[in-house]
């Protein structure tokens, strides 16, 4: 299903499976898909590219191809109360070169790779979601990805909860900043590796979240990078609250780090971090 050149419509109650893509919004075109099922495709479930708008609601997103069940490249959607799930080849959702959008109260799941991926300069709102278990990150912003994710509860994934960093492919582009999101009021939990990872020149805002119960770190920062960590609550981690390595520096201001197994700080020789107002 293709709308574009200001296209609009409804289209509710439909199974769309197994194409190239499943629905396909450009050039303006402004759709309603509701309560449909969209899999099986070979490329993308949703592909939302060059000014596409569109609201998919209600939807369930699962199986499709290596670019994601949902893939949003300079576009602008509304995705709501979707389920987006076991996709065996790629990502949940892919946000990639200036795609935006909204994304509320979806679930997210059972990815092959990251739930959700900010990437190059995609700059969306995730809100109220829950993503886990999938086969990477929870939340993966790299590439001078940006965008907010607020109110989602973030678990249960096989490598960070969230993870920002540089990434990418440099064989296809070189790039020498990594991703600069926010991460706010979200719950941070019972990841394999660290709630929070920033690396490889990473920056960010992570602000008012708890972060709990992650296999190491609660937040872990290496590899030149400089994040913001503003008023959290981290607490029953497998190492330290918060590790820095790697010529790693940032702010930590506000926040309670006690009662993680192995105390509030591991900070490596070399590494530069202002610490203000912590509980330890």
């Amino acid at each position: 299903m293709r709308v574009y050149e200001q296209g609009t419509g409804t289209v509710e109650g439909c199974d769309i499976f197994d194409k190239s893509t499943g629905v396909e919004i450009s050039d303006g075109g402004d759709p309603t898909v509701r309560n449909c099922k969209i899999h099986g495709h070979t490329a993308s479930g949703v592909h939302v590219l060059e000014q596409g708008k569109g609201t998919v609601e209600g939807c369930d997103i699962f199986a499709n191809g290596f670019l994601g069940n949902v893939m949003i490249w300079k576009g602008d959607p509304t995705i709501r109360d979707c389920k987006i799930h076991d996709n065996k080849r790629g990502k949940g959702m892919w946000f990639v070169e200036q795609g935006k959008g909204t994304v509320e109260r979806c679930e997210i799941f059972a990815n092959k790779f990251s739930g959700v991926e900010i990437f190059w300069m995609g700059d969306p709102t995730v809100r109220g979601c829950k993503i886990h278990d999938n086969e990477q990150a929870g939340v993966a912003i790299c590439a001078q990805g940006k965008g907010t994710v607020e109110h989602c509860e973030i678990f249960a994934n096989k490598f960070s909860g969230v993870e920002i960093k540089k990434g990418g492919d440099p064989t296809v582009m070189a790039i020498e900043q990594g991703g600069d999101p926010t991460i706010r009021d979200c719950k941070i939990h019972g990841n394999e590796q660290a709630g929070v990872h920033v690396f490889e020149q990473g920056k960010g805002t992570i602000e008012r979240c708890e972060i709990f119960a992650n296999k190491f770190s609660g937040v872990a920062i290496g590899q030149g990078s400089d994040p913001t960590v503003r008023g959290c609550r981290i607490s029953g981690n497998g190492h330290k609250a918060v590790s820095v390595h790697d010529e790693g520096c940032g702010t930590v201001e506000g926040c309670d780090l006690r009662d993680n197994r192995q105390g509030a700080w591991n900070i490596a020789p070399g590494c530069q971090v202002q610490r203000r107002d912590n509980r330890e």
